[in-house]
């Protein structure tokens, strides 16, 4: 068996003349219908929906292929279930195509209903989410690289705003603070930042709370105004979130608890 054989999932079985036609499932379904059916090559949608290309390339390739999937799927279809009648394989695959149809119906309707009720529910939402967001994405590269930091009683905030920051290619450090952004075009926009406080020779201990890290994204004042989340360390790099940080991050991503 050579590639092409296996990434449509080819056993020899050729597709009557009356099962050819367009395959709604694949088309739609893609890697989800391709997985049942072990057509390998729909795998493909996964990295063009995963991986952005310049002037949305991707999304053009893989519209692409999911026009080839469904002008070949049934053929592929055919090579998994050639043992059924032609009735029941028509039947099987007129099902993933209301499968597919309806889902690609029901999913933006939902996503759409789910969007209303969060606007109406509060005109603040938006902004709550973003700063919960925030925190969250915090609390995350806290805990991912924090415990990498050098951490002595003689150890300065920039030195431990210099060894967090080793840590990460996106992220620059500038005296007591982390600075995390993207370079285009040789321009650097910063999108995020962590400020560290940390008194000179001095131990961090929770019950002083005189050890803390400010994150907040970098976002003008005159846009957007949101408070920054709070979280303290200690010498043995643990880290512990105020209230207000902690009620965020346990809100997080979760749109129920905005509903």
């Amino acid at each position: 068996m050579n590639i092409k054989e296996f990434l449509s999932g080819n056993n020899g079985k050729e597709l009557p003349k009356e099962l050819r036609g367009f395959n709604w499932g694949a088309f739609i379904l893609t890697f989800i219908w391709g997985y049942f059916h072990k057509a390998w090559v729909t795998m493909l949608a996964i990295p063009l929906i995963i991986f952005q290309m310049p002037l949305g390339i991707n999304w053009v390739l893989l519209t692409v292929l999911q026009i080839y999937c469904g002008i070949k799927g049934n053929e592929w279809a055919y090579q998994h279930d050639f043992w059924m009648t032609p009735a029941q394989f028509r039947m099987k695959q007129i099902k993933w195509g209301v499968f597919a149809m309806t889902l690609s119906v029901v999913l933006p309707l939902s996503f759409m209903l789910v969007f209303a009720k969060f606007m109406s529910k509060s005109e603040d939402n938006p902004q709550l989410l973003l700063q919960n967001a925030q925190c969250t994405v915090a609390y995350k590269k806290i805990k991912k690289h924090l415990k990498y930091s050098y951490m002595e009683s003689v150890t300065s905030a920039d030195d431990v705003a210099y060894e967090f920051a080793k840590e990460d290619k996106e992220a620059t450090a500038s005296d007591d603070t982390v600075l995390y952004g993207s370079s285009a075009q040789g321009v650097r926009v910063d999108y995020f930042m962590l400020k560290f406080t940390k008194p000179a020779n001095e131990l961090c201990k929770f019950e002083k709370q005189n050890c803390k890290l400010e994150a907040s994204f970098v976002i003008p004042d005159d846009i957007i105004e949101m408070q920054p989340c709070i979280f303290y360390m200690d010498n043995f790099k643990k880290i512990k979130p105020d209230e207000f940080t902690q009620n965020a991050i346990d809100k997080g991503f979760n749109i129920i608890k905005y509903l």
